[in-house]
């Protein structure tokens, strides 16, 4: 074996440890699997967030853990093996039956024996997804909710003499009833202070000098 050799031998060794160890520490999830989809290796970040040993992924065929259908999952490794880069949103189902949110990325590469397979990296967004759906919630309740506000709108058919409403149906109806029926308006009752001297003239009750003061002094604003 010549000195040229050894070096590029030991060049070669010093490569793949550096590549190991990139691929050990890497505080993103790291999958590598075959052609087929199965798993070859994955580094402890994506373990851990899986709740799964190594040795427990080795030979498990991504479809065990991803929620993509297996059509889905066939064509992506299809695109993949073609050249394409993909980057997507992947829900996963942990060991103890969790799903959580990864953003994933996944390109073709060589693997160490020689033979194509995919790189998949990816990052846990559980806690944003769960933000959103929060989020999209509320929208979406608040949205029902004002659908619910009714409103009242152009011209009100009103009588002269009595006050009363007409409806669409034909009917009439008391000021107060037809308002609350149609809005979320409702009503407290008294006595404005013409009616209040009227209701008093017309029980026989003398209306107080002050009262009658303070009404003229209101209506001479």
């Amino acid at each position: 074996m010549t000195k040229e050799i050894r070096l590029q031998r030991k060049l070669q060794r010093a490569y793949e440890a550096q590549c190991r160890a990139l691929f050990e520490l890497m505080p993103g999830s790291v999958l590598l699997l075959d052609a087929g989809g199965v798993v070859r290796d994955a580094n402890p970040s994506f373990c851990r967030h899986i709740g799964y040993k190594r040795e427990e992924l080795l030979g498990l065929h991504v479809s065990r853990f991803s929620q993509e259908s297996p059509a889905s999952i066939q064509q992506n490794l299809a695109r993949l093996l073609a050249g394409e880069t993909l980057h997507h949103e992947v829900t996963n189902v942990q060991k103890d039956g969790s799903l959580r949110y990864y953003d994933l990325h996944e390109t073709a590469v060589i693997l160490p024996d020689g033979s194509q397979g995919i790189l998949a990296v990816s990052n846990d967004i559980t806690d944003r997804r769960l933000v959103e759906q929060q989020r999209e919630n509320l929208i979406r309740d608040l949205t029902q909710a004002l659908a619910q506000v009714k409103t009242l709108r152009g011209l009100l058919p009103i009588c002269a003499g009595c006050k009363k409403i007409r409806d669409d149906r034909g009917y009439w109806n008391h000021v107060e009833t037809y308002i609350e029926r149609n809005s979320d308006a409702s009503f407290t009752h008294g006595l404005c202070p013409a009616c209040a001297i009227k209701t008093m003239q017309d029980g026989g009750v003398k209306v107080p000098k002050d009262f009658l003061k303070n009404v003229r002094r209101r209506r001479a604003r």
